[in-house]
């Protein structure tokens, strides 16, 4: 039996944005980021928007890849710092920028 707090399956293809969370890391397994990419793809395929850190390398950046190759859109919000470092995604359909991480979170 389902716990009463957590939605139930069907209901949760009723939104039309999904947040993921992923590493931004270069040093995760190669065979991740097969997996980043595939789940991009999978969402952009069922017609929801990614909303992600806004990241262009590591987990994020093949997710990033993964839905823009499945004709999704792309929503990143990152920081002021990492659009600096050039590693924020230039794919993104809406980029939120914040000064800050703590910023960020909110």
């Amino acid at each position: 039996m389902m716990p009463e707090s957590r939605p139930r399956v069907d209901t949760l293809w009723h939104m039309d944005r999904i947040t993921v969370f992923c590493s931004s890391s270069t040093r995760c397994e190669r065979s991740l980021d097969r997996v980043a990419h595939d789940v991009g793809r999978r969402i952009a395929d069922a017609g929801r928007a990614v909303v992600f850190g806004g990241g262009s390398v590591g987990l994020m950046g093949a997710l990033a890849e993964g839905c823009k190759a499945g004709g999704g859109r792309l929503i990143g919000i990152t920081t002021k710092r990492l659009v600096e470092l050039e590693q924020a995604s230039e794919t993104c359909d809406e980029l939120e920028i914040h000064e800050t991480m703590r910023d960020r979170r909110r």
